[in-house]
């Protein structure tokens, strides 16, 4: 793992930007971070880039593992030239082989020197630590790639346009090839033939790649997974962007689902608040919380009755069912029957729906219980039912 982000959040002032951002980059890692502007993706990327300090939660980053991030005001030297400023990325390597051929020369005087030989290996290994021996190739590699041609390479910085120095900029970035490669809107200022270029380039990228982007077809071609930024959070997907599609439709399809949900119960919690209070021999419970306090304490109900409540009986029972769990048994046709047994009884079922009540009657499926049962009815005496002892159960 080259990052790993654990419960991380940033605030400024009283405006919570990120809260409880848990991801992680792995070497092979596409990462395209979506999001709507203002989502805080940026902020994401300069904590990662060790910009901003997180809040809260653990940031871990590899040993030895380095970050480049794509600025898009990065400085670059006017004085310099196209090739110059591209050089400057091999510049610990070229001090180093400058070094080198001095040691050569006092070497060739004192060959048995081991200071010269040991500064000789360490300045050698800087310079095949950044394969400076090629770096001439990887230049003009780069170069060409992001439409600088041979005739640009004695152009001064200092003349360039907009839309060249972000090329420049990200040319040299590519270059110093970091571990975590982080891109904002790469794709600007980009033809379709340096765009093109840039996807086959990052696609073999050695290290992982992490990419701020509203291009689809650019996330398509060179992303395996998806970070969207949205409310606060991250949420990661598998995959490229039309991946992502249909796994973020199911998500928000599951997350309304439960909205829907959560609604229908507060609305049903509302309703039996209103019915009035239930009768326990001919008593009235405090309120429905009491009585689910009752059936808890292992209080033997002879009948529990909703006088006058004529709502919606499936949504009470799944309601009764949710709050008190196991410590309800169901009337029905003078059978005392769990919830969880209602459906095991089809006859009874088609009983119940088709002739006994004018609605479908429903009721969720959970655990069986003590004693005491449930009836809907217009008053307590057309409800009521014999006192329930429990025998038989």
């Amino acid at each position: 793992m080259l990052i790993g982000l654990q419960e991380l959040g940033k605030s400024f002032g009283e405006r919570v930007i990120l809260h409880g951002i848990t991801a992680s980059v792995e070497k092979e890692d596409r990462i395209g971070i979506i999001g709507e502007n203002g989502a805080g993706k940026t902020t994401l990327i300069r904590m990662l880039c060790g910009e901003y300090t997180p809040d809260e939660g653990e940031m871990n980053i590899g040993d030895n593992v380095t970050i480049g991030y794509l600025e898009q005001n990065a400085h670059l030297d006017p004085a310099l030239d196209v090739y110059g400023e591209m050089r400057t990325v091999y510049a610990p390597a070229i001090q180093a082989m400058e070094k080198m051929h001095i040691l050569d020369q006092k070497l060739a005087a004192d060959p048995a020197n081991e200071a010269f030989l040991a500064e000789h290996g360490r300045m050698s290994a800087i310079v095949d630590a950044m394969d400076a021996y090629n770096m001439d190739v990887e230049i003009r590699k780069v170069l060409n790639g992001m439409d600088f041609g041979p005739a640009t390479y004695e152009k001064s910085v200092g003349v360039l346009s907009g839309g060249e120095l972000t090329r420049l900029r990200l040319a040299k970035l590519l270059l110093q090839k970091p571990d975590v490669l982080i891109l904002d809107e790469p794709t600007n200022h980009l033809d379709f033939a340096t765009m093109e270029w840039l996807e086959s380039y990052l696609k073999e990228y050695r290290g992982a790649v992490l990419v701020v982007s509203h291009d689809r077809y650019f996330l398509d071609s060179i992303c395996n997974r998806i970070w969207e930024v949205e409310q606060g959070t991250l949420i990661a997907y598998k995959g490229n962007f039309s991946a992502y599609l249909p796994q973020k439709e199911m998500a928000v399809a599951l997350q309304q689902k439960q909205h829907d949900a959560d609604v229908a119960k507060a609305a049903v919690a509302e309703m039996v608040r209103q019915c009035p209070r239930p009768v326990f021999d001919g008593d009235e419970a405090e309120d429905p919380i009491e009585e689910g306090l009752l059936m808890r304490q292992g209080v033997i109900v002879r009948h529990l009755l909703l006088p006058g409540c004529t709502r919606d009986s499936k949504a009470v029972i799944k309601y009764l069912y949710e709050t008190y769990g196991n410590q309800i048994y169901l009337s029905i046709m003078n059978q005392y029957t769990p919830l969880e047994n209602v459906s095991a009884y089809p006859e009874l079922n088609r009983k119940v729906t088709d002739e006994e009540y004018e609605e479908v009657v429903d009721y969720a499926i959970g655990l069986g219980v003590e004693q005491g049962f449930i009836q809907e009815g217009e008053t307590a005496e057309e409800s009521f039912i014999p006192a329930f002892d429990g025998e038989g159960v």
